[in-house]
């Protein structure tokens, strides 16, 4: 169903003649009450004057943790581990990996490693000075595993990860953690492959206790690993990334590059009350209307993190964080420091103060129109000429019901420009009233023709423009075709988008 916008359009006077009108004759149709129609809405967001940055996370808000840093190399050769060893009764598939449950015999041998499970602490002790004490996990699938070590200020252990080959039953050092120092923590965290593999706590001088934290995680493992700012994930934008804080002092570090002015929005969802934000950027960023889930990023690389500030963590609880481009390629502020946003339609509508400049998701509006007919045969003849003419004291509406909008267009059969089924920007135009009209219906016919008859000249315009190229689709008010003529012209929309979203100051 065509609906209409603008209730205050009337038809003044129509004057149908079969001669070519005076001016005296000619009549127009013009917008009534246009309120303030050079003054800018109060709804638009000024970019000039509210240029908000967000406030980025501090680096000394994050847990403090690194990760396989090696200070002494591993010096001892090949391992070779017996996968024969009977099955006990507690876990019946242990042996066949020749791991063993803790209460067979000490795990002073990778045989008798202990085998550890998700989320555990294990507790153990170094008796002699350089004795090794081992254990073992399994992964059914590729995993992020994630090993924190603790100890006595008494002994300085390393922390070694060795990975099962099952053809040959030998292990291979894959990493680990080696820093120097009695009672000095070791932390190792990697993505691994599906299988079996082996944690060694050596002694490297000392004696004492010790105790290490076991975690794994699949969720999140096509993004890991990015626990570190120099390792952050590059992620693709309109998608949902899903993820996983695993371990106490998980860190996920996310990033994205700009090359052209954006508006995005960004959203944020948890259970688990973790924290997000922007912690590094090479570009300006601002917050429209004092939100952060709407903002214009200049062209830059951005990077946020998400961390546990509360200390919960969980590897089956979700985050899932989504920066979707409402539009890019926006001009600067300086041209047209002033916008609405339309989100749901991906439409970004600029301006200046006074409307005399405007742009659509970054291109220039173009609202010229321009159709020419002539025809004459002994029934009698028609010339039709109806313009939009694009001049300097021409100006956009920006408040009231004449503001800018959106709609659902769906078709019609007189289209300037074919578009398919989508959303478009409904913009009202206006000259100077002491000044000519732009808008010129200059439609003469005679004979059997004589009811196509209208000579009609407009100081104002409601037309509708497509956000993908700036230019004009359609008229919507006052349009020869579908208000004079009728019949079988049509032009179908629906007002899902009638308001656009403007955000206040």
């Amino acid at each position: 169903m065509k609906l209409r916008k603008l209730l205050s359009l009337i038809l003044m006077s129509v004057v149908i003649v079969n001669s070519m009108p005076t001016p005296a004759q000619a009549s127009e149709l013009e917008f009534q009450q246009i309120e303030n129609q050079m003054n800018l809405s109060s709804e638009f967001v000024d970019l000039s004057t509210d240029f908000v940055l967000e406030e980025l996370i501090s680096p000394n808000d994050l847990p403090e943790i690194e990760a396989n840093i090696m200070e002494r190399q591993y010096v001892g050769g090949e391992i070779t581990v017996d996968t024969g060893i009977e099955a006990s009764a507690e876990s019946p598939q242990m042996g066949q990996m020749g791991i063993a449950p803790a209460s067979i015999s000490s795990n002073t041998d990778p045989n008798n490693a202990y085998l550890v499970t998700n989320d555990t602490e294990t507790y153990g002790m170094i008796e002699t000075n350089g004795e090794f004490r081992w254990y073992a996990f399994v992964l059914n699938q590729n995993s992020k595993a994630t090993i924190d070590l603790a100890m006595v200020s008494a002994l300085d252990a390393d922390l070694y990860i060795f990975e099962l080959n099952q053809q040959n039953s030998t292990l291979g050092l894959i990493g680990g953690s080696t820093r120097a120092g009695g009672g000095v923590p070791e932390n190792y965290s990697n993505t691994l492959n599906s299988g079996i593999y082996y944690i060694a706590v050596a002694g490297y001088s000392g004696t004492g206790l010790f105790a290490f934290s076991y975690y794994e995680s699949s969720i999140d493992v096509g993004y890991e690993m990015n626990d570190t700012q120099a390792t952050a994930t590059t992620i693709p934008l309109n998608a949902s990334i899903v993820g996983v804080i695993d371990h106490p002092n998980d860190i996920d570090y996310y990033k994205f590059t700009l090359t052209k002015r954006t508006a995005i929005k960004r959203s944020f969802t948890t259970t688990n009350g973790y924290t997000f934000g922007l912690i590094h950027t090479t570009g300006a960023q601002t917050n429209v209307a004092n939100t952060t889930d709407i903002q214009i990023l200049e062209p830059g690389t951005y990077t946020y993190v998400v961390f546990s500030s509360n200390g919960s963590y969980s590897s089956n609880s979700t985050y899932t964080i989504n920066f979707k481009v409402i539009a890019d390629g926006l001009v600067s502020t300086s041209s047209a420091p002033f916008l609405a946003i339309n989100e749901p339609a991906g439409i970004v509508f600029q301006t200046n103060s006074s409307g005399s400049v405007f742009y659509v998701n970054g291109y220039p509006i173009d609202y010229s129109y321009s159709y020419e007919y002539s025809n004459s045969n002994a029934s009698g003849s028609q010339n039709f000429n109806i313009k939009i003419n694009t001049r300097s004291d021409v100006r956009v509406v920006l408040q009231g019901i004449y503001g800018p909008s959106v709609v659902n267009y769906q078709s019609s059969n007189r289209a300037y420009r074919y578009v398919p089924s989508k959303p478009l920007l409904a913009l009202t135009f206006t000259s100077d009233p002491v000044l000519s009209p732009f808008y010129l219906i200059q439609c003469v016919a005679t004979g059997a023709y004589a009811n196509n008859h209208l000579w009609a000249d407009f100081k104002s315009v409601l037309v509708l423009i497509d956000p993908a190229t700036g230019l004009l689709v359609d008229i919507e008010q006052y349009n020869y075709w579908y208000d004079f003529i009728g019949g079988s012209n049509k032009l179908n929309y629906s007002t899902n988008f009638s308001t656009i979203y403007n955000y206040n100051k």
